[in-house]
């Protein structure tokens, strides 16, 4: 795992789950404001969730600010990398990997991490939508 440092809280929010929710993971808004986890990757995200609940549990997300985040995939994520939801399968609904064309950029690593699913620091600005051109 990479070196962790403080986080810093600019703006957050805490909604309701409408689903379990896991630690450092990306989240949205639902039909019924609740959130729930990030399902199709490069979408929009509501924010970083910064505690694992249940389903209809209060849950802190961060919406700006600097926080941990969970990698799905290692390769290609570096220093500034602007990061974006993934997901391929249940497992992996609101980790964070590299953004592609297309995808909308929620946060820029400030570490690399050193293996799949490692947990590193994070710029995360969920209210400007930026999406990666060609």
């Amino acid at each position: 795992m990479a070196q962790q440092s403080g986080y810093k809280e600019v703006l957050t929010d805490s909604p309701i789950a409408g689903e379990d929710i896991t630690a450092y993971h990306a989240v949205k808004l639902s039909a019924d404001n609740t959130v729930i986890n990030t399902k199709v990757q490069g979408e929009k995200a509501y924010g970083i969730a910064m505690e694992s609940v249940s389903s209809g549990d209060p849950v802190k997300i961060l919406i700006i600010g600097i926080c941990p985040v969970i990698i799905k995939t290692a390769s290609g994520v570096s220093l500034w990398s602007a990061l974006t939801p993934s997901v391929e399968g249940t497992a992996d609904a609101g980790k964070l990997e590299v953004a592609a064309t297309g995808d909308y950029v929620i946060g820029h690593a400030l570490d690399a991490p050193a293996a799949d699913d490692d947990q590193i620091m994070a710029i995360i600005n969920c209210s400007k939508f930026e999406v990666v051109s060609a």
